[in-house]
């Protein structure tokens, strides 16, 4: 049995349940869990509750979910907030992205984020254009640079393009523009701008002149 699509064009709400493909372009809410075959937001949306997805999840402007997100692709831009987790085979986020946890196969950052728990995926790329605040980031290859059009500078850097992060760990780690505790990794390139207390490595270290690390240790 096939499901319903629902849309929303201007202002509704849509009811907890299963459905087919949800649009909403305006603004909408949605009361309560749904499971759906995708989700599509332009404008402004609330979900009171868990969005799962068989397909993507696509929302560009305002989107906040009370609950967790997951699908098989998460695309934000512009503001989104989900209070639980996300997870997907792929996260790509433009503006400004929170969650608890993010889980994926590949997470494309643009702008800040701030995830106060785990950021899992075997390739993450954290574009800076804001702050970014991540509880800690596992990881197969991390790279972390400025992104583009961040032109003026403070000391070297704009003040507010910035990574604070507990711990990463990961085989094939780059960074630039990162304040952590600790980072372990298999190659690590410490590039403009950091700040590292520890950085444990198995096979090669680099560490640019404008970054301090202040322990390095070769496992």
């Amino acid at each position: 049995m096939s499901k319903n699509d629902m849309h929303i064009s201007g202002s509704g709400t849509i009811a907890a349940g299963e459905y087919g493909g949800v649009h909403v372009s305006g603004s909408g809410r949605i009361n309560g869990n749904i499971s759906c075959t995708d989700l599509h937001c332009s404008g402004s949306a609330k979900a009171v509750g868990d969005v799962i997805s068989s397909g993507d999840v696509k929302c560009s402007g305002s989107f906040h979910c009370c609950g967790k997100v997951e699908a098989a692709f998460v695309s934000c831009s512009g503001s989104a907030r989900v209070d639980g987790s996300i997870k997907a085979g792929t996260i790509k986020a433009s503006g400004s992205i929170r969650a608890s946890d993010m889980e994926a196969e590949r997470i494309v950052v643009s702008g800040g984020c701030g995830v106060p728990g785990l950021m899992n995926a075997e390739t993450v790329e954290i574009n800076l254009g804001g702050r970014c605040n991540v509880g800690s980031i596992g990881c197969g290859k991390l790279t972390v640079k400025l992104g583009a059009g961040c032109g003026w500078l403070w000391f070297g850097r704009r003040r507010d393009d910035l990574l604070e992060i507990g711990t990463i760990e990961g085989d094939e780690i780059e960074l630039e523009n990162t304040s952590a505790d600790v980072v372990r990794g298999k190659n690590v390139i410490i590039g403009k701008n950091c700040s590292i207390k520890t950085v444990e490595y198995s096979q090669n270290l680099s560490v640019d002149l404008s970054s301090t690390v202040r322990e390095q240790v070769k496992k």
